[in-house]
């Protein structure tokens, strides 16, 4: 077990960069990098009384700003699942009703080449497999997709695989909740909650194969958590019921898990989900994620040290469900619905590591 060592000193305010951008408040949008520019498409304007779903497509470069580009084809959705391919930005599913629970679901699918600036119509899932809120990854030629909330919650346990290549939809499922996903060597390793606590299942999207992965002991306790992957490690959380478990990573299928203790027992170490961002984003060599105490935590797990920063209401508000890697640093901009002193907030910012000497 390592222990996860921090700056002594009082952490200093995050190393910000504001953005300029649209004025009107945009939230439940997708946005991904592609090495270039960030693609942001869909989500919901006006406030909480209103819902209005947001036709207008951004680009955003750091030479040239914001700049609008083609809608995709088919309804207007906010909460939907979006990949970046490596050629392409793929959104799936989503809903036309941005606060309705379980209202609007559309299972559509298209894609966007940023070099043409062209959308495509994909062939649209089963209807059974549609979701808001849900997690992607792509995983070789294929997009698995897990989590999120349908009507009735029937589809805890599905596991949704689009093949890019093939045009199609397949299924499967895993034992218990599906609540995250992350690929490693063209497999998927999806992460599930049970009554008997957290588990882990490869998933071979071209076959559909499942195979158990060894959890640590300390799974059985979990209620909660999140996977990513870092360079050839997976990267777990897992929280408790009252307490966060901790941080754990793996080199190998078959290799033991590697726990990176965090300020074991300290509740405000938990994670916190912010609108529907993922609760830990890889942003170069490290992880990043937003914690109970309002603090932006950089965790190296192979150095096993962290730093923090500290967010203003703004900041934090820019974060929402947008936590975009872009290079080493975070495109945040608009990312969830709430008031400063009284106004709805809008803009962004681009949020740098601490410098290694704090």
């Amino acid at each position: 077990m390592l222990l996860l060592s921090a700056c002594t000193t009082s952490p200093p305010e995050a190393v910000a960069t504001p953005l300029g951008g649209p004025s009107e408040p945009r939230f439940d949008h997708s946005a991904v990098w592609t090495g270039g520019e960030v693609l942001i498409v869909g989500g919901a304007g006006g406030d909480m009384n209103d819902g209005l779903l947001v036709d207008e497509s951004l680009t955003w470069t750091a030479d040239g700003g914001f700049e609008p580009i083609p809608s995709p084809p088919g309804p207007t959705t906010a909460r939907h699942a979006a990949v970046w391919t490596g050629e392409e930005m793929i959104i799936w599913s989503g809903s036309t009703v941005p606060f309705g629970v379980g209202q609007g679901l559309v299972t559509t699918a298209a894609a966007f080449d940023p070099t043409t600036r062209i959308w495509r119509q994909l062939t649209s899932s089963p209807v059974g497999l549609g979701r808001v809120d849900a997690q992607a990854a792509v995983a070789g030629d294929d997009i698995v997709v897990v989590g999120g909330t349908t009507p009735d919650s029937s589809n805890g346990s599905v596991v949704a695989v689009y093949s890019i290549t093939g045009d199609r939809w397949m299924e499967t499922s895993v034992p218990g909740r599906a609540i995250d996903v992350a690929s490693r060597g063209g497999l998927a390793y999806v992460l599930t909650i049970a009554e008997d606590g957290a588990g882990l299942s490869m998933v071979d999207p071209t076959t559909l194969e499942l195979e158990p992965i060894t959890m640590p002991e300390a799974a059985e306790q979990a209620t909660g958590g999140a996977i990513v992957t870092l360079g050839s490690q997976l990267v777990m959380w897992l929280d408790g019921p009252e307490n966060s478990i901790g941080l754990f990573t793996n080199d190998a299928s078959d290799d033991p898990w590697r726990l990176v203790a965090i300020d074991p027992g300290a509740a405000d170490w938990q994670p916190q989900q912010t609108g529907f961002a993922r609760r830990l984003a890889v942003v170069g060599s490290q992880l990043v994620t937003l914690d109970g105490d309002g603090q932006l935590r950089w965790i190296d797990p192979v150095a096993a040290t962290e730093q923090r920063q500290i967010l203003s209401s703004e900041q934090r508000c820019a974060l929402g469900n947008t936590i975009v890697s872009i290079d080493d640093a975070i495109f945040a901009w608009n990312g969830s619905l709430c008031d400063i002193d009284g106004e709805t907030f809008t803009g962004g910012y681009i949020l740098h590591p601490p410098p290694t000497d704090v």
